[in-house]
């Protein structure tokens, strides 16, 4: 939380994180 950028770039790129991240934003 502290870099929201960071969470932004994951999103982007095709990572297995990514769906983490979705969840988190969603």
């Amino acid at each position: 939380m502290a870099e929201p950028i960071i969470s932004n770039i994951i999103l982007f790129i095709p990572y297995p994180g990514q769906r983490i991240t979705t969840l988190h934003h969603t």
